[in-house]
């Protein structure tokens, strides 16, 4: 979205490649760091505090549903993942990458507000 943080364009007949500047790939690592922090600071707390929840020592059957706590949420995890996917490639197919990418960002966005 933004040209400045994109490396030059390739030349694919002669085959000639310019290498991106050192901000460009710095911002490149960045973004990575970033899309690895989030989910990973979300999913095991989320994952914790729901069985934390349920655990209830005086259930008999408290085993069974810690058991179904962590395969519905697993299912609604993939569901999800599955939807947003597949969303997000119908909207970059049928608008734009701008539009596919953006949209996702402003609804996180309005999520943790």
């Amino acid at each position: 979205m933004v040209p400045q943080l994109k490396p030059p364009p390739c030349n694919q007949f002669t085959q000639t490649y310019k290498q991106s500047t050192h901000s460009q790939f710095a911002f490149f690592i960045l973004a990575f760091i970033f899309n690895s922090m989030g989910p990973g600071g979300v999913k095991p707390c989320s994952l914790a505090s729901g069985a934390y929840q349920i655990d209830n020592k005086t259930n008999v059957n408290n085993g069974r549903a810690l058991e179904s706590f962590f395969g519905w949420y697993y299912a609604a995890c993939a569901t999800a993942v599955l939807i947003a996917f597949t969303g997000t490639v119908y909207i970059q197919d049928h608008a734009r990458w701008k539009v596919g990418f953006g949209l996702p960002a402003i609804l996180m966005c309005l999520l943790y507000l």
